[in-house]
């Protein structure tokens, strides 16, 4: 289950991999954004049609 660190509320349900995932980035738009635009210009990145769990 997904919740806001700050206020404590249910944000909805994810899997394991992608709650960690953004636990890892604080809650913050502004660090996931800067991970999003470091993945999406280094030229190598393919998107597969599934992520695995």
């Amino acid at each position: 289950m997904d919740h806001c660190h700050s206020s404590g509320k249910v944000r909805g349900l994810l899997c394991v991999t992608c709650n960690t995932g953004l636990g890892k980035f604080q809650d913050s738009p502004k660090i996931l954004r800067r991970a999003l635009d470091y993945i999406l210009n280094d030229g190598c990145m393919t998107f597969p049609d599934k992520v695995d769990d």
